[in-house]
C-alpha cells in the first residue's frame, strides 16, 4: 500500500511540476481580471479530463497483456532524457509555461474556466502516455487509490501555487531547482512502470 501511494505521488509530481508554474502564473493574473475560483475549477476539470482519457486507454488495453502495455514506460524515460538534453545542452530554451498560462485567460466566468481547463489539458497531454501504463498495472482498488491521490495532490498543487505567488524569492529558487530534479523523476517513474508491469520479464 505504501509503495503504491509513493508511486502515485511520484507519478503526479513528475508529470505536473510544470503545471505548478502555470498555476503560479495564472494566480499572478488575479489582479488583471481572472478569478481564483475559475482557476481552481478549470484546473480540476483539466486534471479530471486527463484521468478520464487515461482510464479509457486503460480499459481499451484490457485485451493486451500488461507486460506489453508496460512498454509505454519507455515514454517517461524518453521525456526525462529529453528534459535533461534541453536543460544541460540547450540552455537557451525558453520556459514556455508563462507564455502558455497568459494565453486566453480573459472573459467571463465560463470562458475563464474553459480557458484554464484547455491550458491544463494541453500542458498535460503527455501525461496520458504515462498514466495509461501506470494505471494498467493496478487493480481497480489501486486505480481508485491512485485517482484519489491525484485529486488530493491537485488541491495541494493549487494551494502551493497560490502560496508561492506571494513569495517571489521561493518561486525563483524553485524555477532554478526544478529543471534539474524532475527529469530524473520521470526516468525513475518509467523504470517503475516497466518493473511494475512485468515488462522486464519479456527479456527472458
Amino acid at each position: 500500500m505504501l509503495q503504491d501511494i509513493l508511486a502515485a505521488v511520484i507519478a503526479f509530481v513528475s508529470t505536473n511540476i510544470d503545471d505548478l508554474f502555470i498555476l503560479m502564473a495564472l494566480f499572478l493574473q488575479t489582479d488583471s481580471g481572472i478569478r481564483s475560483g475559475n482557476i481552481i475549477s478549470g484546473q480540476y476539470l483539466g486534471i479530471i479530463t486527463l484521468i478520464v482519457l487515461s482510464l479509457a486507454g486503460v480499459f481499451l488495453g484490457l485485451i493486451i497483456p500488461a507486460a506489453y502495455i508496460g512498454l509505454l514506460g519507455l515514454f517517461p524515460i524518453y521525456m526525462g532524457l529529453r528534459k535533461l538534453w534541453e536543460h544541460y545542452v540547450q540552455k537557451n530554451n525558453a520556459d514556455e509555461a508563462d507564455d502558455t498560462a497568459t494565453a486566453k485567460t480573459s472573459g467571463g466566468m465560463f470562458a475563464q474556466i474553459i480557458s484554464v481547463t484547455a491550458i491544463t489539458i494541453a500542458n498535460g497531454g503527455d501525461n496520458i502516455g504515462i498514466y495509461i501504463p501506470f494505471l494498467s498495472a493496478k487493480s481497480f482498488q489501486g486505480m481508485a487509490l491512485t485517482i484519489a491521490i491525484f485529486l488530493a495532490l491537485t488541491a495541494v498543487w493549487i494551494f502551493t501555487a497560490r502560496y508561492l505567488t506571494k513569495h517571489p524569492i521561493l518561486a525563483g529558487t524553485l524555477q532554478r531547482i526544478v529543471p534539474v530534479i524532475f527529469p530524473f523523476l520521470l526516468i525513475a517513474l518509467g523504470v517503475y512502470i516497466l518493473f511494475d508491469s512485468g515488462t522486464f520479464g519479456l527479456l527472458k
